[in-house]
């Protein structure tokens, strides 16, 4: 599951946002509580984040379980804003690939100016 989380959708279209929405399931199906790290410094953060980021999830397996589930609780967290975030911007992008083709279609068929946009 870590390694799914980990990577990046690609390319904007429909196949990126279905794998960015069932990622964001995914995380929310841990039922995290809102806010369990409210007040520590985003440095450490930052810093737990990113040690997460590098070890294999066999490494991670071997941490004693608290320190294995702070790091994954953080990761989870971190990783939610992000994948919010990048689904934001690739429903833009796919909505403003569709206007640019919606509108070069338009122009190729010879509809300028006799199309009324609302």
């Amino acid at each position: 599951m870590i390694q799914d989380l980990r990577s990046d959708p690609g390319k904007p279209g429909l196949k990126a946002i279905h794998a960015t929405v069932t990622k964001l399931h995914r995380i929310r199906e841990l039922e995290l509580p809102s806010g369990p790290f409210n007040g520590v410094s985003q440095k450490l953060l930052q810093s737990f984040r990113r040690r997460i980021t590098v070890e294999e999830p066999h490494e991670l397996r071997r941490h004693d379980a608290s320190l294995r589930a702070t790091l994954l609780a953080v990761y989870a967290q971190l990783r939610s804003h992000e994948i919010t975030d990048r689904l934001v911007d690739l429903l833009i992008e796919s909505i403003h690939r569709m206007a640019s083709k919606a509108e070069r279609r338009i122009e190729n068929e010879g509809y300028v100016g006799k199309v009324c946009w609302f």
